[in-house]
């Protein structure tokens, strides 16, 4: 698993993580027909969102 890099790279990595989050929010978009699998990656996007506010705090302070 990557690790974070030093924090002048940090913003970067957040933006890399949103744009993951904003990737999979086109395939679930994209599953209007398989409703479970579109549930289990908004599951997974919840957690990520988490994520990405906790490492978001953790850099801003």
């Amino acid at each position: 698993m990557p690790t974070l890099k030093p924090e002048r790279d940090s913003e970067a990595q957040l933006y890399d993580f949103e744009c993951n989050i904003d990737l999979l929010d086109r395939l679930i978009d994209s599953l209007v027909d398989d409703r479970m699998t579109a549930n289990a990656l908004t599951g997974l996007r919840g957690n990520l969102e988490r994520l990405y506010e906790e490492f978001a705090d953790t850099l801003r302070s």
